[in-house]
């Protein structure tokens, strides 16, 4: 039997305020998921190091220098099942920013090369000014 084309993604996203001691709870919901998320983005990580799931890939951008040196660190992070193909997009924002990112090309179609962009993004609510447009403009050059 021919291997069926996906059609659609299953995408979850968090807003942590913490992932170390909420990892194993992540993992879960994950477990008992039915389908499984393709794609989970998480934010507010608060870790320095990428976090592992089973079955995923992780991508993920530590707490920026700004939100660190004020006692905010946050982060990002995004797994992506390991039988889909990424691509990272990340751009290094600049120091003046409070927008914590991390993008990635999942390739979801073989024949057609069919490609959805996953740009999980962070930005702190004491920094409302921030510029989303010119950021995703940026990441999907």
């Amino acid at each position: 039997m021919a291997k069926k084309t996906r059609t659609t993604l299953k995408v979850w996203h968090w807003n942590a305020n913490g992932l170390r001691c909420r990892l194993a709870l992540l993992q879960q919901h994950v477990q008992a998921a039915d389908p499984p998320p393709d794609i989970i983005m998480v934010q507010e990580t608060h870790l320095e190091k990428k976090p592992t799931l089973p079955g995923y890939r992780t991508h993920a951008t530590p707490p920026s220098t700004r939100t660190s040196s004020k006692g905010a660190a946050q982060g990002v992070c995004t797994f992506v099942r390991k039988d889909l193909t990424i691509i990272p997009h990340d751009r290094f924002l600049g120091q003046d920013t409070a927008l914590e990112m991390c993008a990635a090309e999942v390739v979801v179609g073989k024949k057609k090369q069919t490609t959805v962009y996953a740009i999980n993004v962070y930005s702190n609510p004491q920094y409302r000014s921030q510029r989303f447009k010119a950021m995703f403009h940026k990441t999907l050059r």
